[in-house]
């Protein structure tokens, strides 16, 4: 089924530690956060988060998936207000290059292969609530096999930095490459950090 249909709450126990993750390379033992198409009530840093995760068709294999993070903030009129969580992302080719904050992490690719996606987990070898973003280099077409590229976030709280700055976003914190190449990057975050697929940061025909 198309996962914009699934409109239902999609609770998920998943609860991550808290505090804040230190510098590393490749984590160590990560546990990945499961959640599905639709709204997903979720715990990071023990705080209570929302994620909505919803499918931008357009026809064709090229569709892309968006979820959307955000920080769940005091009840007004009987309803649970929704702060949104920034990422600040970084082109992994040119990490040093600061890029305007994004508010949605996408799954992007083709019928063959899915170029970009993410995972938000935490590991062993240290604290907190991190974010990878798996990129494939094009090459010449979406089934082609080429360098990947992990860029690795962590969850800041901002909250008394003063004017400015979003109360909690994901940071950029360091960029590895894959050892090996690949067509898809599900298939490298399995092989080489041990993360799984994620049914709402999936494409619809992934894994077929």
């Amino acid at each position: 089924m198309n996962p914009v249909l699934a409109s239902a709450v999609f609770a998920v126990a998943a609860v991550l530690p808290t505090g804040h993750p230190g510098p590393g390379q490749l984590p160590k033992k990560p546990v990945v956060l499961q959640f599905g198409p639709g709204i997903n009530h979720v715990k990071l840093d023990g705080q209570p988060y929302t994620l909505v995760s919803a499918w931008r068709d357009n026809g064709n294999a090229h569709g892309y998936n968006v979820v959307n993070v955000y920080a769940d903030g005091p009840v007004s009129n009987g309803a649970v207000t929704l702060a949104a969580i920034p990422v600040f992302v970084r082109d992994p080719t040119n990490p040093k290059k600061e890029q305007p904050e994004e508010l949605g992490l996408t799954t992007s690719g083709g019928a063959d292969c899915t170029l970009h996606t993410f995972r938000i987990f935490h590991s062993n070898d240290a604290t907190g609530t991190q974010l990878v973003i798996a990129d494939r280099d094009f090459g010449k077409s979406f089934g082609d096999t080429e360098k990947v590229h992990f860029t690795f976030y962590r969850l800041v709280d901002h909250s008394d930095d003063g004017a400015g700055d979003a109360p909690h976003s994901f940071d950029f914190d360091h960029v590895v490459d894959a050892a090996t190449r690949y067509c898809d990057v599900d298939e490298a975050l399995q092989k080489e950090l041990g993360m799984p697929p994620v049914a709402g940061a999936s494409l619809p025909w992934a894994g077929e």
